[in-house]
């Protein structure tokens, strides 16, 4: 019962983020947010993840996922006074079926 209630709310925070960003993309998920003190100003800072649910050769959904690399991207907002910075978590996968290595990608950031 608990572990539904939390993914409830995974789930709430993970839309209100997107809808509040103008974010569309599907295989973007936010898991949480916080502010910090950089180069003299506060920003807010998102913490997301993008899903990799199959091969981008072969398209099969049989990969083994090997850790992810992170990316901080500066999102341009309306209000330059409260810069918004995203710790993007890109997964890296192993395709068991073609054997090539993958990440992640998303129009949110270059490769």
């Amino acid at each position: 019962f608990l572990l539904h209630k939390e993914k409830e709310a995974i789930a709430s925070l993970n839309n209100y983020i997107k809808f509040s960003l103008d974010i569309e993309d599907q295989n973007i998920v936010f898991s949480d947010y916080f502010k910090k003190f950089i180069d003299g100003k506060f920003h807010k800072v998102y913490l997301a993840e993008i899903i990799q649910s199959s091969c981008p050769y072969c398209h099969s959904h049989n990969l083994k996922h090997n850790d992810h690399y992170t990316s901080n991207v500066r999102f341009i907002t309306a209000d330059a006074s409260h810069p918004v910075s995203i710790r993007l978590k890109k997964q890296r996968v192993l395709c068991n079926n073609c054997l090539k290595r993958s990440m992640a990608q998303s129009n949110l950031v270059n490769k």
